[in-house]
């Protein structure tokens, strides 16, 4: 899953005007006028930054996308991890099957069988007359 975000969104444009705007003007002299404009350009500045009156500014809306994104993304890696564990598990319980042990298996069926057999063939050649 891929996300991101684009340079053009409102949140990041915002944030980069201001602080343009900020940068380029200029508070060389040091009067109350140089002062004055610095602080509004400040203010400006740090309402695009900041929560201003209980709304969420543009960046920290892109910011919690992202973290709730980057959120998700984690908790499907995790599910995707534990689901191939699982099935690496299941699969090697079907491949990973010890031959000793199934030919024991084997040996132990057949063996089981021939005793089957043997008991049912004396079983039919039981006659009322051979046992008196």
């Amino acid at each position: 899953m891929n996300y991101g975000v684009r340079a053009n969104e409102d949140g990041i444009r915002e944030v980069v005007q201001s602080i343009a705007a900020f940068v380029a003007a200029d508070f060389s002299d040091e009067s109350e006028e140089d002062h004055a404009f610095y602080t509004a350009m400040a203010e400006r500045s740090r309402t695009q930054l900041q929560n201003t009156g209980g709304q969420t500014s543009g960046i920290e809306k892109i910011e919690m996308e992202l973290a709730t994104t980057h959120l998700a993304v984690q908790r499907v890696d995790e599910r995707h991890t534990t689901t191939q564990n699982s099935l690496v598990t299941a699969v090697e319980d079907i491949e990973g099957i010890d031959a000793n042990e199934v030919a024991a298996q084997v040996l132990q069926l057949q063996s089981m069988m021939e005793i089957s057999y043997q008991t049912t063939a004396i079983t039919f050649q039981l006659l009322l007359s051979n046992c008196l």
